[in-house]
C-alpha cells in the first residue's frame, strides 16, 4: 500500500546561501535519506513521516 512520505530538500552553498524546500512524494516504503556534493554545494534529501517533520526541518536548514 502506498504512503505519502515528505522529501526536504536542503542545498548548503559554498558562499554560505542556504536553500530549503519540502516536497510530497508517494512511495511503497520510505525512501532513504541521502546526500551528494558538487562543485557549488552540498545537497540532503532527507524523507519525513509528516509535513509537520519535514517543515521543522526545512526551517532548521535555514537557520543554518
Amino acid at each position: 500500500m502506498s504512503k505519502e512520505y515528505f522529501l526536504v530538500v536542503s542545498a548548503f552553498h559554498d558562499n554560505g546561501k542556504v536553500i530549503a524546500s519540502v516536497h510530497t512524494e508517494t512511495h511503497e516504503e520510505k525512501p532513504k535519506n541521502n546526500s551528494s556534493s558538487n562543485d557549488d554545494c552540498d545537497l540532503y534529501y532527507d524523507w519525513y513521516d509528516t509535513y509537520d517533520e519535514a517543515l521543522i526541518a526545512k526551517n532548521e536548514a535555514l537557520k543554518a
